[in-house]
């Protein structure tokens, strides 16, 4: 970390989990979750650095412990995700004739997403990354396209299965109305983009929905779809 004279180069950029009222994935599921969030530090260093956190450590007590680490974290850390997401924004500042500045940097990732249970854990990572590096370089990426970059960041260059739902609502925040019809899709700096606006009934106000985090008994895919905790949210909101 920096020293506290320097303090105020850090960049903290956050966002959450999410949930939905209805089955994953659907253009029309919506909800986010605000006490569980990934967050990426950046800060002014004199080379490009791209820091361990808990999730990606290699070095244990014992073998038990790696094991135990594996059950909980799965085989891949989130430090793919950051140098993934760092590259994809190089080429599009490339691609759009955006010139960045020399200054280098050391960026790191912390999450208390519960993972492998369907919260978007990965995505809220890349665009916590994605915000980090904005506001480090002095870029603005359209908000509309920020959720197709992100997506091009998992499924082009991790092979990860997608759709822009959780990428929508982690760039947007709150309750968003997604249209993905064709006579409503558009394409910007060469991304399709849906049409999305913000939507906040009165009664979701009141809305709140406990989790407890339980660890995965085998390490599954992020590709999973978690239908079942989707169908318990939609109870709740709909019961009297």
């Amino acid at each position: 970390m920096p020293d506290a004279a320097d303090s105020s180069s850090c960049l903290c950029s956050c966002r959450p989990g999410r949930q939905s009222l209805r089955r994953l994935p659907r253009p029309d599921d919506f909800g986010c979750l605000e006490n569980f969030q990934a967050e990426t530090i950046l800060y002014e260093w004199d080379r490009v650095e791209v820091l361990l956190s808990q999730e990606d450590q290699s070095r244990f007590d014992s073998i038990y412990e790696l094991a135990d680490d594996v059950r909980l974290h799965g085989y891949y850390g989130g430090v793919r995700l950051v140098k993934a997401t760092i590259k994809v924004f190089v080429e599009y500042c490339r691609r759009e004739g955006v010139a960045l500045h020399d200054r280098n940097f050391a960026i790191r990732y912390t999450s208390n997403i519960p993972r492998q249970v369907g919260l978007a854990g990965s995505s809220a990572i890349i665009v916590a990354t994605l915000r980090a590096l904005m506001e480090f370089y002095g870029i603005e990426i359209p908000r509309e396209v920020q959720p197709s970059l992100v997506l091009s960041v998992e499924t082009g260059e991790l092979g990860i299965t997608a759709g822009l739902q959780d990428r929508v609502i982690q760039v947007y925040g709150g309750v968003v109305m997604m249209d993905f019809s064709r006579e409503r899709t558009r394409c910007v700096q060469g991304y399709e983009c849906g049409h999305y606006s913000r939507w906040m009934p009165r009664a979701f106000r009141r809305f709140t929905w406990p989790i407890r985090p339980t660890p995965a008994s085998r390490p599954r895919s992020s590709t999973i779809a978690f239908a079942s905790d989707s169908t318990l949210v939609t109870r709740r909101w709909c019961r009297p």
